[in-house]
């Protein structure tokens, strides 16, 4: 649960830190509820916990532990950098891009790629371990409204409108998963350093086997055929459900299951 102190441009106050501190031992919530170390947990440490992610804090006053016992807790977050960055949190290296301020709807492409670029492997230097943390969302009012910005508007497949980033993301893990050769998908706006969506004549939205789920249409790929795609971050978005038909959220579990290395996340063949 990422919680920070929202419509606020100073740092957090320690009012607010105090108040959350207060609401996660308190009941009718329960500290044995909440995993408050700042590292990167095991799955099996965390079954059926809260791990807390706070932008709030500071020096973690008033907290068992400090900094070490307010949640995973970031040492930098600069405001509304398009470029993303990056900070430490013990021996993982956290990839970050979190640029919520674009200019306008017409930004939604570059949001796209910006977004999804971190979710593709980039070793970590020293053999760190590495996390990604990318925001599918973002606003401003009032040409980028969150919305908007999510799910779009118009009739976007009769180029009537425009295509927000969930339909984007959701086509990008179409084509990153299954391949291409039972549906057609239109570039957007990709950078050159994401594989790119293959441009077909004529295309502009996906075109799925009516019958057939979108997971359903992954598994019939040949595996063998050619190298898994290791997508692995935390994904952060507005309007999951939209649109549903694309089913984003399943997509985005698939992940977990490609591209595994034996020995590594946990996995034993």
């Amino acid at each position: 649960m990422s919680i920070m102190e929202e419509a606020s441009f100073m740092p957090s106050s320690p009012l607010f830190s105090t108040l959350v501190r207060d609401a996660i031992i308190n009941p009718p919530s329960k500290k044995s509820m909440w995993f408050l170390e700042n590292r990167v947990p095991t799955l099996g440490e965390v079954r059926s916990k809260i791990i807390l992610f706070s932008r709030f804090g500071g020096t973690g006053e008033g907290w068992e532990g400090g900094t070490n016992g307010v949640g995973i807790h970031p040492t930098r977050w600069p405001n509304n950098q398009r470029e993303g960055f990056e900070w430490d949190l013990e021996k993982t290296r956290v990839r970050t891009q979190d640029w919520y301020g674009i200019p306008s709807f017409l930004n939604i492409p570059e949001k796209f790629a910006v977004a999804v670029e971190m979710l593709l492997p980039c070793p970590a230097p020293n053999r760190k371990d590495d996390l990604s943390i990318t925001f599918m969302s973002a606003a401003r009012v009032p040409f980028a409204l969150p919305s908007t910005v999510a799910c779009g508007f118009g009739w976007s497949a009769l180029n009537l409108g425009v295509e927000g980033v969930n339909s984007r993301v959701g086509r990008w893990l179409l084509e990153q998963l299954g391949g291409d050769d039972d549906q057609d998908i239109a570039s957007d706006g990709l950078q050159q350093t994401i594989k790119p969506l293959e441009n077909k004549p004529g295309c502009s939205q996906v075109t799925l086997v009516k019958s057939m789920s979108n997971l359903e249409k992954l598994a019939i790929v040949d595996d063998d055929s050619r190298k898994e795609p290791r997508l692995r971050g935390w994904v952060l978005m507005d309007f999951l459900l939209n649109p549903y038909e694309l089913g984003v959220v399943p997509l985005l579990i698939e992940c977990n299951w490609r591209g595994r290395v034996d020995g590594e996340e946990g996995w034993r063949s």
